[in-house]
């Protein structure tokens, strides 16, 4: 609904927005189309195919599809999988409920309002524990038993030094050295530990999925638990309160006897959010054992299915007109394109990477909300509205965030003394926790450096005059400089998850090659994207005083 009164100076105006809006079409249609031509000479299914990870398209039989990108490849061929074990489970798990209280009815829409008796809840937390570790073996093989050893030891530690400051270097030593021993060994092999037949055997089946990637989930849950006890156990009183929504879960202590093992177990392998999140807390999980989400309703539920059922038509339809995962991919590919050809695959490549994830996140998180267990929305907002840096962070992998802010940025001090350094600690955990490669280590002190910059701007501009936002004019810099943000973001995660160093390498040689050309592209698209953040000014606008415009 476009406000066509009451707007201050600090936004652009309806006739202005119209053209603002006009222009963002005409960019989209644009970057979507050179990318689409770039690919179409690759899509015949009549040929073999000449870029890595394409295959035959289910919508459109003539055309391959771009399963490149090894996370969409696994999780859209197991999709029937996935759609029976998340449906089997909650069925499961409301028969349960159903048996142990048979005095609630089974088809009652507030079944798991009202907590289960003590003994009968204990019993379907330790039911469901065992099914979760079934699950765990299906999805990693013999290599659940390096995962199943680890978790128990942290057991028995955290329980023993809970309340003390050796856990907390416990938790992290010991942490980043498994996570790099298991990079660095591809999380071991069984005749290397045992030898002879029995060892080879262990390693022939290793399931669906390398317990060593599924074990970076793990871990952040073991630091959940570990530090979630540990302040549990230092607090001098409970901070109970009757707020039911996540943050509030977050931040309540628990009982200590709700960090028992049996409650360890059903955390740590909670099946909705087992292989990819999002990430929940200890305190938010079991709190919600007790007592259900309270957030959505069924009907709200459902809407979010239908909506996510159109968005995996829509990655679909991306994937198989845009080959933007393939082309990364393939060598020779992207040094034979056009610098403006770069740039639209560049930003399409961004948009489909965003997509993906909120497919996987979306589809995990509503496993578990019709569980009765609400976890972050992993993507808020659309990756086109942000036009700064720590708005972006903030909104990408949002459950992620909001575990870095709890587990490590405020302990280390938070906003209060260090910022950058603590922000520098935060990247760099994200950077070796994804991937211990120089690629993401580039990736996250590219995104220190701009964030940096990004917050000793807003410093100097308070400075010299802490009013100037309220001027008529304000917005013209701040669209400038959301340009060379949005800009930012795209080489960051390029260089992180996409192209790597090569990717600007590239560009460096297109500039030595017509340097007049490169500036004059760059130029319009640094105003193309100064226009797309006056319309996110506007939207924030709106946002914020929507009560008041209404």
């Amino acid at each position: 609904k476009m406000v066509t009164n009451t707007l201050p100076s600090q936004v652009c105006g309806p006739t202005e927005l119209k053209a603002y809006i006009l222009i963002a079409i005409i960019f989209f249609v644009t970057i979507f189309g050179i990318t689409y031509q770039v690919s179409n000479p690759y899509s015949s299914t009549s040929e073999q195919p000449e870029l890595r990870g394409l295959q035959k398209s289910l919508l459109f039989p003539s055309r391959y599809v771009d399963v490149n990108d090894s996370q969409w490849r696994m999780f859209r061929s197991n999709l029937s999988l996935f759609l029976f074990v998340s449906i089997g489970y909650v069925a499961f798990k409301r028969f349960l409920t159903w048996m142990l209280e048979p005095n609630t009815s089974f088809y009652n829409k507030e079944l798991d309002t009202f907590p289960l008796s003590q003994s009968h809840h204990l019993l379907k937390t330790n039911i469901v524990s065992i099914l979760s570790i079934f699950i765990l073996f299906f999805i990693h093989g013999s290599g659940a038993l390096f995962t199943l050893s680890i978790v128990i030891i942290n057991y028995f530690v955290a329980q023993s030094l809970a309340g003390k400051s050796a856990l907390g270097w416990f938790t992290w030593v010991v942490g980043m050295l498994l996570l790099y021993e298991n990079e660095k060994y591809y999380g071991y092999q069984f005749r290397d530990i045992f030898g002879g037949e029995l060892g080879t055997k262990l390693d022939e089946y290793r399931g669906l999925y390398s317990w060593h990637q599924g074990f970076k989930f793990v871990f952040l849950r073991i630091i959940s638990y570990n530090f979630d006890l540990h302040w549990a156990k230092l607090a001098k009183s409970e901070n109970k309160s009757n707020a039911y929504d996540y943050d509030s879960r977050c931040k309540q202590h628990l009982e200590l006897n709700y960090y028992s093992i049996e409650y360890y177990f059903s955390f740590l392998f909670y099946a909705p959010i087992l292989i990819a999140g999002p990430i929940c807390s200890y305190n938010a999980y079991v709190s919600q054992l007790i007592v259900p989400q309270r957030t959505f309703s069924t009907m709200q539920i459902i809407r979010l299915i239908a909506l996510w059922i159109v968005e995996l038509l829509l990655m679909e339809v991306m994937c198989t007109f845009m080959y933007t995962w393939a082309i990364n991919g393939t060598k020779g590919i992207w040094e034979e394109l056009e610098f403006i050809q770069l740039l639209a695959v560049s930003f399409t490549t961004l948009n489909v990477m965003w997509l993906k994830f909120m497919l996987l996140w979306r589809f995990f998180r509503l496993w578990a909300l019709a569980d009765g267990i609400e976890v972050p929305e992993n993507m808020p907002k659309c990756v086109n509205n942000h036009y700064t840096l720590s708005g972006f962070w903030r909104a990408w992998h949002h459950s992620y965030n909001k575990f870095l802010i709890r587990y490590i940025y405020i302990p280390l001090g938070g906003n209060r003394k260090r910022k950058i350094f603590n922000l520098f600690v935060v990247f760099t955990f994200v950077a070796l926790w994804h991937d211990m490669t120089l690629k993401l280590l580039s990736w996250s002190w590219i995104t220190v450096l701009f964030l940096g910059s990004e917050f000793g701007a807003k410093i100097v501009v308070d400075l010299i005059n802490p009013n100037i936002r309220d001027e008529w004019w304000w917005r013209f810099p701040v669209s400038f400089a959301g340009s060379v943000n949005i800009n930012a973001l795209i080489v960051a995660n390029l260089v992180g998850f996409a192209t790597g160093i090569d990717g600007l390498v590239k560009f460096k040689q297109l500039f030595e090659e017509n340097p007049m050309q490169f500036l004059f592209v760059v130029f319009v698209w640094f105003i193309t994207m100064a226009i797309g953040t006056q319309i996110m000014l506007y939207i924030e606008y709106v946002k914020e005083n929507r009560k008041e415009l209404e």
